[in-house]
């Protein structure tokens, strides 16, 4: 008699228990789910998902206009694009692309290119030509891994580390690095110009020319009018304009 009172209160123990162990669960499976690290990491996979139907929706087009079908459009599907590329995904993509490219070095990277074709997009209203981009995108997606993911993501969670890394992104990406060079030596070519302009000014020469490089370089808007106002030919050139003036250079050093 004894134990069969004692069943009531072991079945009674046993049932709180498992409550005890449910409501931990429970907890811990909500606090994961609120964390900053899981919602960060379920945008990216959204916000990659979200890329991926649009490359295939446009994959779908291009299929159809080999049909013959003429109405195709592709605009939603550059907008979803556009959005993408402004996107803090993106960013993180970025990063993760730079690592890998730095890993990998001189030697072939498939991903390196990514942005770069999928940018392209943009410029062409070409159904069939950027449906055959998006297959070429899309394929790149067949190898990305869960630890691909939580590596991409962890680019958002810790910002101070992944702008520290963002820099890889330019460094080995062939096409940024030669378009910054391009404007690096733009700047630096028209710091020169700048120079040789106000040197010449210096010696009390009065050019609406001038002024109006001038008015260019220091993006002052009200010298620009003034100086057109009075004259300025718009359509000169740094080196026309300087050539008119070799006496008054002759003694000019670079600052």
């Amino acid at each position: 008699m004894g134990n069969e009172k004692l069943i009531p209160l072991i079945i009674s123990l046993i049932a709180l228990l498992v409550t005890i162990i449910a409501t931990i669960l429970n907890f811990k499976r909500t606090k994961k789910y609120n964390s900053n690290d899981f919602k960060l990491s379920q945008k990216v996979k959204d916000e990659t998902l979200e890329l991926l139907s649009t490359l295939r929706a446009l994959i779908l087009k291009a299929i159809h206009s080999t049909q013959g079908i003429k109405s195709l459009t592709i605009t939603e599907e550059k907008k979803r694009i556009n959005l993408f590329l402004h996107s803090s995904t993106a960013f993180a993509f970025y990063v993760w692309v730079g690592q890998k490219s730095k890993f990998t070095g001189d030697k072939p990277e498939e991903w390196r290119t990514f942005f770069l074709r999928l940018s392209q997009i943009l410029s062409i209203d070409d159904v069939y030509s950027a449906g055959c981009i998006a297959v070429e995108l899309e394929i790149l997606f067949d190898k990305l891994s869960e630890d691909d993911f939580s590596k991409i993501s962890s680019y958002l969670s810790n910002v101070p580390d992944a702008l520290k890394k963002f820099k890889t992104s330019r460094e080995y990406d062939t096409s940024i690095q030669t378009f910054i060079n391009v404007c690096t030596d733009r700047k630096m070519k028209d710091c020169l110009v700048e120079q040789k302009l106000r040197h010449i000014k210096s010696k009390g020469i009065n050019d609406p020319n001038i002024d109006l490089f001038l008015g260019v370089f220091s993006d002052d808007t009200d010298i620009v009018k003034s100086s057109l106002r009075a004259g300025a030919d718009p359509s000169i050139t740094d080196i026309k304009l300087l050539s008119q003036y070799r006496e008054q250079l002759k003694d000019f050093r670079e600052e």
